[in-house]
């Protein structure tokens, strides 16, 4: 069971592939060029209370902006992201760049661009969790990547660890 509830996040970063980012208090999602590579970082978050074989009414991810985080003060860019079903066990303790889950594209859903010190609240994420329900056996949560890859832009979010606890993902 993870340590907040039954939720597991961590943040997974291209530049720093076999380092876990686990702990930290703010995930965000990023990309930035850096001489002549893209720096781009991930979020991987499962929340292991969903139950197996029932229908799913409906299912909202609430993701929150972190106001105090040490990334930055805003989100920024082309900053849209899209939310996917892990289809392959991970451990919040280990996940990394280079052992990242596998994810598939079947019901992913696209966000808009994220404004500025706004919450990308209550994402409907019905699908997915109806996905999840039915096949739990292969379904280890969400990632959470950029749309656009390419670009600088930045999404800063609370994680399962923040202090305040209103700030976590639900």
């Amino acid at each position: 069971e993870a340590k907040n509830g039954n939720i597991e996040d961590a943040l997974i970063c291209k530049f720093l592939p076999y380092q876990n980012f686990s702990e930290e208090e703010n995930i965000h999602l990023y990309s930035s060029k850096q001489g002549d590579s893209i720096n781009v970082n991930r979020v991987v978050l499962n929340f292991k209370e969903i139950p197996a074989n029932i229908k799913i009414d409906s299912a909202f991810l609430q993701l929150k902006f972190n106001a105090k985080s040490v990334i930055g003060k805003e989100s920024y860019g082309e900053n849209g992201f899209v939310i996917q079903r892990i289809i392959s066990p991970w451990d919040e303790t280990e996940v990394n760049w280079a052992n990242a889950p596998v994810t598939t594209d079947d019901n992913q859903i696209f966000t808009d661009k994220t404004k500025l010190n706004k919450d990308p609240n209550r994402i409907n994420v019905t699908r997915l969790v109806q996905d999840i329900s039915d096949d739990k056996d292969n379904s280890y949560g969400f990632l959470l990547k950029l749309i656009n890859e390419n670009s600088s832009s930045l999404v800063l979010l609370a994680s399962s660890n923040n202090s305040d606890v209103s700030l976590r993902p639900k």
